[in-house]
């Protein structure tokens, strides 16, 4: 009966090495990412100011700061008569002057902004920038959205005055995100699996 157990015992062993030595499916390579990280800015796609060219004085606005205009809506009228309208569908976000006041040349008098249009602005130090390319996938994140992530595409690359830009697409940004305000940008540069 000993002799039957170390048998059975044996065979066991022997069964569990021929397993253990087979080979197994290697799990997938790990994906090592190397990524360039910022503060981006959302930003308007289009935003229209109204400046004169010459001085005169405001009669009627039309709207108020946070009103929805649509395309060819009046914005203000001046005392000779003029009428200025909204260039595209947006929202007024500036109105500095009143009616009854005089408005100077080259000073804003009102800011229509369309909110829907928006893409995130990096601004890169240079060791960042060289890594950069068009269409590299981004991830995103909002300080006051942890749980959300978006994705984007670097659509762009280019200097301005003295700094590196990046320009990403983002799909689908929410309604509530408005230009201004910041999100923790990650660019994926390189992509290696690890084995």
């Amino acid at each position: 009966m000993r002799g039957a157990v170390a048998l059975a015992l044996l065979a066991g062993i022997a069964a569990a090495c021929a397993r253990a030595a087979a080979p197994v499916d290697a799990p997938p390579a790990a994906a090592e990412v190397a990524a360039v990280y910022g503060i981006g800015t959302v930003t308007a796609t289009h935003t229209f100011q109204l400046k004169l060219a010459d001085a005169a004085t405001l009669k009627t606005l039309h709207a108020q700061e946070g009103d929805w205009v649509a395309a060819q809506a009046p914005l203000v009228t001046l005392l000779d008569g003029r009428t200025f309208r909204a260039p595209f569908p947006g929202t007024v976000t500036a109105l500095p002057f009143k009616p009854g006041e005089n408005v100077f040349p080259q000073l804003p008098i009102v800011t229509v902004t369309d909110l829907q249009d928006r893409y995130v602005l990096v601004s890169l130090e240079q060791h960042g920038a060289l890594r950069v390319r068009e269409r590299q996938p981004v991830r995103l994140s909002f300080e006051s959205l942890r749980a959300a992530r978006f994705t984007g595409t670097v659509r762009a690359i280019y200097p301005h005055e003295g700094q590196f830009l990046v320009h990403i697409t983002v799909a689908e940004l929410p309604p509530a995100i408005l230009p201004g305000m910041t999100a923790d940008v990650a660019i994926e540069v390189d992509r290696s699996s690890t084995e």
